[in-house]
C-alpha cells in the first residue's frame, strides 16, 4: 500500500536551555506526521536490525502537562546512524544539541514487547521509552492512535562523535499519563486555543461547582479543556468583570481579579467575534475536594503573529 505523506514545517524558534542556544522546531497540531508502524518480523527493538514497517500518516497532537525535556529514553546506543543523519541534516557539529519535536509511536505489533513505545525525531528512530514507563503510557497513546493522531512532545538530543563513534543522550518532555491528553472534548463553537505558558493560575470558587468538576477528580492531575468567558462579577454593584471558567459548558469557578485583568482583553475580543476562548485546564483531587487550575498565557504576552491570526 502506498501512503502519501506531507510534512509541514510551521515555524522555528531560538531558545536557551542551560546556557546554550539551540533551534527548536514546532509542528502545527493539525499537520500530518509520518509514523512507521511496526510489523511482525525478526529483530530486536533494542539491538540488531529494527523491524520492517509500513508508513502511516497521522495528525499531530502536542502533549499537555510539560514543556521541559527532562525524561530519559533508552536504546540510543543501537541507533548511532540516526544521530549522524539528524545532525548532518541540521548542520550541527559533534557535541551540540538539537531541540525539536519527538513523536511517540506505540508499536502494537512489536514481536518482542507488545507494549513498546518508540521515539522518533525528525523521522529518525532514536530509542524507546523504558519498558515500565511504556506500560504506563500505552493506554493513552493507543487512544490517540485510534483517533488518528500521533503524540508529539518537545525533545532534546545531545550527540557527539569525538572518537569516531556517535554517542547520544535523548530526553523528552512528558507529564503524567492523566494530564498529557485532555479527558474531555474541545468546547463547542468556533474555538480559539489560548497558548499555554507553563503558568498555572488557580480557579476560585470550585467548591460551589462540585458537580461540574467531580467527573474529572480522579485522584491524580487530570487534563481538561476549559472555556473562558467574561462576566460581571456576581454580588458586585460596580460592574467589575472577571473571567468565568467552564468545563463542558458548566461553570466551575472564576479567576481572580488580577488574573482576569490579564486575560479579559483577549477573551472579550474573541467573544465579540463570536468565538470561544479555550485553554488547558487541570483538575487535581477527589470527590470530596478538588482544585482547578488553568495554564494560559497573559494577553500582554501573546505574539503579534498570534493576534493577527486569531483576532483580526
Amino acid at each position: 500500500m502506498e501512503f502519501v505523506v506531507v510534512l509541514i514545517l510551521v515555524s522555528a524558534l531560538l531558545f536557551w536551555l542551560a546556557g546554550r542556544s539551540s533551534r527548536r522546531r514546532r509542528q502545527d497540531p493539525a499537520s500530518p506526521v509520518r509514523t512507521p508502524e511496526a510489523a511482525p518480523t525478526t529483530g530486536s527493538p533494542a539491538a540488531g536490525k529494527p523491524p520492517e514497517r509500513e508508513t502511516l500518516t497521522l495528525g499531530a497532537f502536542e502533549l499537555w502537562g510539560s514543556n521541559f525535556p527532562d525524561t530519559e529514553i533508552v536504546g540510543e546506543a543501537y541507533r548511532r546512524d540516526s544521530f549522524r543523519k539528524l545532525f548532518k541534516k541540521h548542520a550541527l557539529a559533534s557535541g551540540q544539541e538539537y531541540y525539536g519535536d519527538a513523536v511517540l509511536v506505540p508499536e502494537r505489533n512489536n514481536p518482542h514487547d507488545s507494549q513498546a513505545v518508540r521515539v522518533d525525531v525528525d523521522e529518525f528512530e532514536v530509542g524507546y521509552l523504558p519498558r515500565e514507563e511504556a506500560q504506563r503510557y500505552r493506554p493513552v497513546l493507543d487512544r490517540l492512535l485510534q483517533d488518528g493522531r500521533a503524540a508529539v512532545t518537545p525533545v532534546r538530543v545531545w550527540a557527539t562523535n569525538s572518537d569516531g563513534t556517535w554517542r547520544a543522550r535523548v530526553t523528552i518532555a512528558l507529564g503524567e499519563p492523566g494530564e498529557i491528553v485532555p479527558a474531555n472534548g474541545r468546547p463547542d463553537g468556533e474555538v480559539v486555543e489560548l497558548p499555554p505558558n507553563s503558568r498555572q493560575v488557580q480557579v476560585t470558587g470550585e467548591e460551589d461547582h462540585v458537580e461540574a468538576i467531580a467527573p474529572f477528580a480522579r485522584g491524580t492531575r487530570t487534563g481538561v479543556w476549559v472555556s473562558l468567558h467574561g462576566i460581571e462579577k456576581p454580588g458586585t454593584r460596580t460592574g467589575k468583570r472577571v473571567v468565568e471558567v467552564r468545563i463542558d459548558g458548566q461553570r466551575c469557578g472564576m479567576l481572580s481579579a488580577v488574573t482576569s485583568t490579564d486575560l479579559l482583553p483577549v477573551v472579550d475580543r474573541l467573544e465579540a467575534a463570536g468565538k470561544v476562548a479555550a485553554a488547558h485546564g487541570y483538575v487535581r483531587g477527589n470527590s470530596l475536594k478538588a482544585d482547578v487550575s488553568v495554564d494560559v498565557m497573559k494577553a500582554g504576552d501573546l505574539s503579534e503573529d498570534w493576534i493577527a491570526e486569531n483576532l483580526s
